[in-house]
């Protein structure tokens, strides 16, 4: 039996900072999750957001990540700033599509395998 994904979300002095843990289990899980995320970011209105990525199980697939990102774009989740720390950096090349579909709809999003360097660049980078 799948662990449900669960969605921490706690403010920060300049950005949103989100963890997510459990297992990956269906799209419909990530699709769930990912709006809580949205949820979240537009009652804080947050403009910078650090997710730290602790979900286990396969990856979604580019189609998959495509189908989230569309998801999020359609509730008005555009212009965004999110860098993703993944727990297992064995994962970051796998979401790329996700991170570079994401760019296509008006978000800025970079994968981290530091949640320290992820941070400099959600607050200092541009």
């Amino acid at each position: 039996m799948s662990v449900p994904i669960t969605v921490e979300a706690h403010t920060r002095h300049d950005h949103l900072r989100v963890t997510l843990d459990g297992e990956r289990s269906a799209l419909e899980a990530s699709v769930a999750a990912w709006h809580e995320i949205a949820d979240h970011v537009a009652r804080h209105h947050a403009a910078r957001v650090l997710v730290l990525n602790r979900l286990v199980g396969t990856l979604p697939t580019p189609d998959e990540q495509r189908r989230i990102v569309e998801s999020l774009a359609a509730r008005g989740f555009r212009g965004i700033r999110i860098a993703i720390v993944m727990a297992d950096s064995r994962h970051i090349d796998g979401l790329e599509h996700g991170a570079l579909d994401g760019i296509d709809v008006g978000q800025q999003v970079s994968i981290f395998a530091s949640e320290e360097l992820a941070v400099l660049w959600l607050c200092h980078g541009e």
